[in-house]
């Protein structure tokens, strides 16, 4: 019961805004399958989610990579904003 109350698989219906995940292949903290399985579940909801992977665990470790992940991050809310 615990699990599923603080799934965000479980409140997927209710996501109204465009969805941005950005995702370590090999992340221990937030397990990739975990994050493919909410994915597709809203994919099969018809919102509309990004992801981008990176491969490392938690967070990068390449300037030049979490550089290009907060540009991402910021081009997608830009997008996000002027949509509505």
């Amino acid at each position: 019961m615990v699990y599923r109350v603080s799934s965000p698989i479980t409140y997927a219906q209710q996501v109204k805004a465009p969805v941005l995940v950005v995702q370590g292949r090999h992340d221990r903290g937030c397990p990739p399958r975990q994050m493919e399985q909410y994915v597709a579940r809203l994919q099969a909801l018809g919102k509309q989610i990004d992801i981008d992977w990176f491969d490392s665990g938690h967070g990068s470790l390449h300037i030049e990579e979490e550089i290009g992940l907060y540009e991402r991050m910021l081009t997608f809310a830009l997008s996000a904003l002027k949509a509505k």
